[in-house]
């Protein structure tokens, strides 16, 4: 989370923003830029949250940087899970999608095919809606996308 200060903040508004994070076990790392002053929280977000930073004298605004789905990423468990959906476990399967290769030639497929190792497979409607998600994927990604763009400026 980015605690973003008022342009007119006084250093004692910082301090307490900062102090207020530290006594719910987080962390506040404070930067000064030419126009705004930031905290960066590091930490439980939804504590934070609970804080009302957002009403402190000389806070201009939060920004959530973290998603609840983050909990879940293969970078925070980076372990195998399985859930038992009924008497089926869940989890553990690898697909292979064929049809895909279309993008890189610059086309957009109705539908691909998907199936994993047991033979199982389905067809699955493709939704890039426009020519900009396809250039996204075939680019790996909008990051990847636009550092390239930015590179080649």
């Amino acid at each position: 989370m980015v605690v973003v200060m008022k342009k007119d903040a006084r250093e004692a508004d910082i301090e307490r923003v900062s102090e207020k994070v530290r006594d719910a076990g987080g962390e506040a790392f404070v930067s000064r830029g030419a126009v705004h002053t930031i905290i960066g929280l590091v930490g439980d977000t939804a504590a934070f949250m609970g804080l009302g930073l957002d009403n402190f004298p000389g806070v201009d605004h939060l920004i959530q940087v973290g998603k609840p789905y983050k909990m879940v990423a293969r970078a925070l468990h980076p372990q195998p899970t399985t859930v038992k959906v009924g008497p089926a476990a869940v989890g553990r399967e690898t697909f292979t999608i064929t049809g895909i290769a279309a993008l890189g030639a610059g086309q957009t497929p109705g539908t691909v095919a998907v199936s994993n190792d047991t033979g199982i497979g389905f067809d699955a409607v493709v939704r890039i809606d426009t020519p900009g998600e396809a250039d996204y994927y075939r680019h790996g990604g909008i990051l990847p996308y636009v550092l390239r763009k930015m590179l080649a400026a």
